[in-house]
């Protein structure tokens, strides 16, 4: 009799997610946004810096490269953490992301992602591997014989390569309200800090 799976622990893709949304941000040009992300990276929804948030914030952003390194650090730690998990590992955490389809798409996803087993940071490799090899068919770098297997692994894994690549960016739209409204609370702050002070009539 086959034992009921465990819901595995996300709590590590929880706490860097909002790292990864920065790196989105910082990828459409958009430094705002992305240090509204930062900021909630720091808060209780990330790494629950607590009093420490402010050092943290305040390093972050006092350069552009300074928010770079953050960025990339705590994209990293979001990938690496994902890459332990198999898709069939990461239904629960995309469970935000299908719950407003009925059951039946939702129980399709769910289950096509249930037959891999392989963690995500393997089938990842070997999609991006592949990816290459069949795109440097026409230079000669590669045998026939690598192509024909770089085909198989395409076939086997792009499908779910690319699910959960359109998972993510759903699951990352649903942070964003978050980070930009953090983004635009600091700007409207630092705004009405600049403007003069009001001179009362006699």
């Amino acid at each position: 009799m086959e034992t009921e799976r465990q819901t595995p622990d996300y709590s590590n893709l929880a706490k860097y997610q909002y790292g990864a949304l920065a790196a989105q941000f910082l990828e459409e040009k958009n430094t705002s946004y992305a240090n509204g992300s930062l900021e909630m990276l720091a808060s209780k929804e990330g790494l629950n810096l607590g009093e420490e948030a402010e050092g943290f914030i305040r390093g972050t952003q006092a350069s552009e490269k300074g928010i770079q390194t953050a960025v990339n650090i705590y994209l990293g730690a979001f990938e690496e953490a994902k890459g332990e998990y198999s898709p069939a590992d990461l239904t629960g955490w995309y469970s935000d992301v299908i719950s407003g389809l009925g059951d039946e798409e939702s129980g399709r996803i769910t289950q096509y992602l249930g037959e891999y087993k392989e963690s995500w940071k393997d089938i990842a490799r070997k999609v991006i591997g592949a990816n290459h090899t069949i795109k440097g068919a026409g230079t000669g770098a590669n045998t026939p014989e690598q192509i024909a297997e770089a085909q198989k692994i395409m076939e086997k894994y792009s499908v779910v390569f690319n699910l959960i690549r359109d998972l993510d960016r759903y699951h990352f739209e649903k942070l964003r309200p978050k980070a930009t409204e953090k983004a635009r609370m600091n700007e409207l702050k630092e705004l009405a800090s600049r403007l003069p002070p009001v001179k009362t009539q006699e």
